[in-house]
């Protein structure tokens, strides 16, 4: 079939794309939406940080806080099946677009502590162990993986300097 036969195919099909937000998306079978954890039955063991492949997830056992890069994350679910207690899943929530890169916080903090001021809160819940917040924090371009942020960095200054 020629370009002609092409547009006259496509001038008189229906459109192959959602005329979103206008129209309501529905997820596919198996679509891999939000990360979410489920705070209450996490141990913090740190086994999803050494099973994901982008290395977007941090877990300190100390301070029950657990962080996930969201812009860096995959969706591969090899946290999710490294999981010993099944506490992370993805919805089928929609994951939004952003022009910054984004933490998503799961941290438990005790009664009257709030997360960081500018912290986008998502949830609160209370606990025999504090309050369970989920937040979103922005991160700067040269925090987190410090090896990689500086080698970023010098290879910055450097294309600035040969310009």
């Amino acid at each position: 079939m020629g370009l002609l036969g092409e547009s006259l195919k496509n001038l008189f099909s229906k459109p192959a794309t959602k005329l979103y937000p206008v129209e309501k998306y529905t997820p596919v079978e198996g679509y891999r939406g939000e990360y979410d954890m489920d705070q209450s039955t996490c141990i913090y063991c740190g086994l999803c940080a050494r099973a994901c492949p982008a290395g977007c997830i941090t877990v300190d056992k100390k301070t029950s806080s657990y962080r996930i890069n969201v812009t860096r994350c995959i969706s591969c679910l090899a946290c999710q099946r490294a999981c010993p207690k099944q506490s992370i899943h993805f919805s089928e929530k929609y994951t939004a677009p952003t022009l910054t890169r984004k933490w998503k916080f799961f941290q438990t903090l005790p009664e009257g502590q709030k997360p960081p001021t500018g912290a986008e809160i998502v949830k609160k819940t209370k606990s025999d162990k504090g309050v369970l917040w989920v937040y979103y924090t922005q991160q700067d371009i040269w925090v987190g993986d410090e090896y990689q942020a500086e080698r970023r960095k010098k290879e910055w200054e450097e294309e600035r300097k040969g310009k």
